[in-house]
């Protein structure tokens, strides 16, 4: 942002600039579906109930599984 001024005698003002960073610090969510703990007996399936990602700024995020 540059900012001029000019008085009623035409006396002007050195400019001043302003330089305004955004950044995003805030970090993204991730929330587990279903129980942070599951109990099967061996040899029975399991079906991964997976995770909710969010973020305060990106959009579209998904998570990856590392087994």
């Amino acid at each position: 942002m540059t900012y001029n001024v000019t008085d009623s005698n035409d006396n002007v003002a050195l400019e001043v600039t302003r330089t305004v960073d955004v950044v995003d610090t805030t970090k993204p969510l991730i929330v587990l579906n279903g129980d942070a703990v599951v109990t099967i007996e061996a040899g029975e399936s399991y079906d991964e109930q997976g995770v909710t990602v969010s973020d305060n700024y990106d959009t579209g995020l998904s998570a990856k599984l590392k087994r």
